[in-house]
């Protein structure tokens, strides 16, 4: 794969999220997370292999166990935004999307192609973490029923349809290390 040269994007990581607690999507806000092979240490979603759902229904049956794509979910500021404002809501929390990294200054995140990578702290050497993008992070019935306790009521539209574009990404880990809220990167893109 060749990236581009000439067009790079920068951004910052202003928030930090592991889900911890088995059976729920919920995650915990942290300062600092530690990305390994395998994905975030502690994170429900972390391991090399996975069983898969019904999203993978047309390749395996249910539980077919594969390679883990999804060691992390991005989402930006600007994107939990515009699903509360779509939703009809004041706010909607990372922590209740069950996100792992919330950025600022990526325009139109989710529409990244794959593959494009994240590079945190570009200049730090052989420190700076890379982060692979697999694909758009397709919204579900989860958060919505999330949301919904969250807020103590129905909104008038339902965060499925007021995700679809808009729920971040899902990739995995490339080059291991710690990283903390406050972190900048670059995004490198795939040359299509």
């Amino acid at each position: 794969m060749k990236y581009s040269k000439s067009k790079t994007l920068t951004g910052e990581i202003v928030g930090l999220f592991r889900s911890e607690k088995k059976n729920s999507l919920e995650s915990t806000a942290y300062n600092t997370l530690e990305f390994a092979p395998e994905g975030i240490v502690g994170d429900n979603h972390a391991g090399m292999m996975v069983k898969t759902t019904g999203r993978l229904l047309p390749i395996y049956p249910r539980g077919t166990l594969i390679r883990n794509n999804r060691h992390w979910s991005m989402i930006s500021e600007d994107e939990l935004a515009e699903i509360a404002q779509r939703m009809g809501v004041a706010e909607i929390r990372p922590e209740w999307l069950g996100a792992n990294i919330v950025v600022r200054g990526v325009a139109d995140l989710t529409k990244l192609p794959p593959l494009s990578i994240f590079i945190i702290r570009p200049d730090d050497g052989n420190d700076k973490i890379v982060l692979t993008n697999y694909g758009e992070n397709d919204p579900c019935i989860a958060p919505h029923r999330k949301i919904v306790e969250k807020l103590g009521f129905e909104p008038p539209t339902g965060f499925v349809e007021a995700a679809i574009g808009r729920r971040g990404l899902v990739g995995w880990v490339e080059k291991t290390g710690v990283v903390s809220v406050g972190d900048t990167f670059k995004i490198l893109l795939p040359k299509i």
